[in-house]
């Protein structure tokens, strides 16, 4: 890596390449995220309160570097971002043994017996207890009052219309888009298989979804929010001018989907 480029990226607090990249907004240079977590001034201009956000950005250049394995008898090349997933399948990993009691650390094939041979009761009676819970979160998740399948099944919208999921995976009534004037994009009718879909659909869409107060689900039926730029963004990989590819998170150019959250969110907001 270049020496310009690591003095850049690399974290003034621990020394190293930045892990989660943030951003100072007082003098816009890059650290850690957990190395800022308990700070309360900026640790190079001093400037208080602290603030902050993630250089998303940075976080995909840096996830893209590729560093070798540490584990001795591996030395594969991985993407940064890789790294901490591929430790937990590297047959080289050396992990500690799961039960609290027990201080036996190996490699995973060998742990793996060793928590068959040692502690046999223990997994038993653990994934009895995990599998008995996700099962009933399971049901839980789907069931609405009426036992019926809630994402899947046919719908009864506000306006009183059937509603069923179109190729977008949003909800559509056929019925009429209380939209079209707004958004100028669709044949004035609510589906039935993509588009933009009327308020009410919307609204079976958000719920069905269980999406947080502010976001909605745009005409490709993909899930957005407004960031501080005032923009809807879904954080798509997509090829936009101007940005560096990738519809938001936080600034830049939106997609045309999103850019029609933006002028629907006006009638929404009435309804929702």
């Amino acid at each position: 890596m270049d020496n310009i480029v690591e003095k850049e990226l690399t974290c003034s607090i621990c020394l190293d390449i930045a892990d989660n990249p943030v951003e100072t907004k007082c003098c816009h240079h890059i650290f850690c995220e957990s190395c800022m977590n308990n700070l309360s001034c900026c640790p190079l201009c001093m400037k208080s309160p602290l603030a902050f956000k993630k250089s998303h950005i940075l976080r995909r250049l840096i996830g893209n570097f590729i560093i070798k394995c540490e584990n001795k008898g591996c030395g594969k090349d991985i993407a940064r971002s890789e790294l901490s997933k591929h430790k937990l399948l590297c047959e080289f990993s050396i992990l500690k043994c799961y039960i609290p009691t027990c201080n036996y650390k190996s490699k995973k094939n060998d742990l793996m017996n060793h928590l068959v041979i040692s502690h046999s009761d223990s997994i038993i009676k653990i994934l009895e207890e995990y599998y008995s819970t996700s099962s009933s979160n399971q049901i839980n998740a789907y069931e609405e009052p009426n036992n019926s399948y809630s994402f899947i099944s046919t719908k009864i919208n506000s306006k009183g219309r059937q509603a069923r999921l179109g190729a977008t995976g949003k909800y559509y009534c056929s019925g009429s888009l209380d939209l079209a004037s707004k958004c100028k994009c669709c044949d004035g009718i609510c589906g039935p298989g993509d588009g933009c879909n009327c308020t009410s659909c919307m609204a079976l869409d958000i719920s069905t979804r269980k999406l947080p107060l502010g976001w909605y689900v745009n005409k490709e039926g993909f899930p957005c929010v407004k960031s501080e730029t005032g923009k809807f963004y879904c954080g798509r990989k997509m090829d936009l001018k101007f940005s560096d590819g990738y519809c938001g998170p936080d600034n830049g150019p939106n997609c045309l989907s999103c850019q029609i959250i933006g002028f629907e969110e006006s009638a929404y907001q009435e309804v929702l």
